[in-house]
């Protein structure tokens, strides 16, 4: 830790909130879908074969991605969904 941290007595413990409000609301729900998605009665991939099976439900992942990939390119974090490409202002 650099000094500044060191004399700051408030650093340490918001430090410690953030990756606690972290862990508790990303990572914990994260590791438990992917627990509950892959493991049914055992290792399995039948969630998977069911999002794959039918042609609606791939849609939506394939404009959920492209929708995530446009607002992480484009500076402004905007991209327009109705179009299937990325249009950054």
């Amino acid at each position: 830790m650099n000094r500044q941290a060191v004399r700051d007595p408030v650093i340490l413990p918001t430090v410690i909130v953030v990756w606690a409000a972290v862990l508790l609301f990303v990572l914990y729900p994260l590791s438990r879908l992917l627990f509950l998605t892959f493991w049914n009665e055992g290792p399995s991939l039948d969630a998977v074969r069911g999002l794959l099976g039918d042609w609606t439900h791939r849609r939506a992942l394939v404009n959920s991605l492209l929708l995530a990939a446009c607002a992480a390119v484009c500076p402004g974090g905007s991209a327009a969904p109705s179009t299937p490409w990325c249009s950054c202002p």
